[in-house]
């Protein structure tokens, strides 16, 4: 087992990879953001109980967490994940088009189509709810999307699928900017890697 020390300089470096926040990774495990923090800093050890959804939410196994694999398995089993997923074809989805905003199909709904270039985790909720590797959700019945860390979600509802499908005489499955609805925001949450400026507006539409 680590020391506490370690095991703190082990889930924040996890975290950082990931690009989670502390407040986003407490909020999955249910727990406040102080928590994390004195982890990290090596102010003593989680709950026992947290031990397996720690290690889920940061994509890393039990021994990993314990210690009792090393970096460079951990280094290897992520470079495994990386080159199968590189190898697996991509999903086809009927009735759906192949990609959307140059994003590819990961699931279908009953209301939404989901789309994305992040790690997928699961689908529950009878193929209505996806959950990826970084904590992030997408609802394909609320048309919800809470998006942790970087990478894309985006949904296309499932009537509006038809609108983008190639015709039988075009090869291109990619709608254009202005054929895409942008989805309302319920909170914006920025985690500041460098110096920048951003600015929040409303579109015309007061939206």
């Amino acid at each position: 087992m680590l020391n506490t020390k370690e095991f703190g300089t082990l889930i924040a470096a996890r975290r950082h990879e990931i690009g989670l926040t502390q407040e986003a990774f407490a909020a999955m495990l249910g727990i406040t953001p102080q928590a994390i923090s004195k982890w990290e800093n090596g102010v003593g050890y989680p709950d026992v109980t947290l031990f397996p959804h720690i290690a889920s939410a940061l994509g890393i196994s039990l021994d990993t967490l314990f210690g009792t694999q090393s970096e460079a398995d951990l280094s290897r089993t992520d470079a495994a994940k990386s080159d199968q997923s590189t190898q697996q074809p991509p999903i086809s989805i009927p009735g759906a088009p192949q990609s959307f905003c140059s994003l590819p199909p990961v699931a279908r709904g009953s209301l939404y189509l989901c789309y994305s270039d992040k790690a997928l985790s699961q689908i529950t909720g009878d193929g209505d709810c996806v959950e990826f590797c970084d904590g992030s959700v997408a609802n394909l019945i609320s048309g919800e999307v809470t998006n942790r860390g970087t990478g894309e979600i985006r949904l296309l509802s499932v009537q509006d699928a038809a609108v983008h499908l190639p015709s039988d005489n075009t090869d291109d499955q990619t709608p254009t900017t202005a054929e895409v609805a942008l989805l309302h925001f319920h909170s914006l949450e920025l985690d500041e890697r460098g110096v920048a400026e951003v600015f929040v507006k409303a579109a015309p539409d007061g939206k």
